[in-house]
């Protein structure tokens, strides 16, 4: 099997990509590297899920305090007009 061109290899679905890795596995002796960088790369999933929870929950924060802000603006904008009368 020769190496498929980038633009063939960008158009292959994972599953095609996984299939063609697993044949060419079959005769293929992994270094430790290929551990490693697995590794690596589960790590990095990892992180990258965390921030997207903490992103997600800065979020909520954000839309909380945003709504805080503006109800306490308008009960100080209708305490000045109820003092005015």
């Amino acid at each position: 099997m020769s190496v498929p061109q980038i633009r063939e290899l960008r158009a292959m679905s994972d599953e095609e990509i996984i299939a063609a890795h697993d044949k060419k596995a079959v005769n293929t002796e992994a270094s430790v590297s290929y551990y490693l960088e697995e590794l690596a790369r589960r790590d990095q999933s990892g992180k990258t899920q965390a921030m997207l929870t903490y992103t997600r929950s800065i979020k909520g924060m954000t839309v909380v305090i945003t709504a805080a802000t503006i109800a306490n603006l308008l009960i100080a904008c209708l305490l000045v007009y109820m003092s005015r009368k």
